[in-house]
């Protein structure tokens, strides 16, 4: 039972990240810059496996992780919504709330 709920969960995750990418144009906008932000971030570490960080990389970086928290602000308010609306569906199925 634990590993069907997990798996439902998963894949319940993976459709509204995927919803997201396709539907909110502001998400698309912002994981566009994170991939972009990533290829910087990874031709500055790939020195001869010595890193060498300028001002202008450390600012790259930290436009990265600012990218990667936006993102992870809209995933959870959405991941918020919809866990809630779901739990009410169930609910209703269960015959716990009325239809």
């Amino acid at each position: 039972m634990t590993a069907m709920l997990e798996e439902f969960l998963s894949a319940r995750v993976e459709e509204i990240i995927k919803n997201l990418r396709e539907e909110n144009s502001e998400y698309a906008l912002i994981l566009q810059k994170c991939c972009e932000r990533s290829d910087m971030i990874e031709e500055i570490t790939n020195h001869d496996g010595e890193l060498h960080l300028f001002p202008l990389d450390l600012t790259e970086i930290q436009e990265f992780f600012e990218c990667e928290y936006q993102l992870d602000a809209i995933t959870q308010l959405e991941l918020y919504k919809h866990g809630l609306t779901d739990c009410i569906q169930y609910l209703k199925q269960l015959h716990v709330l009325p239809s």
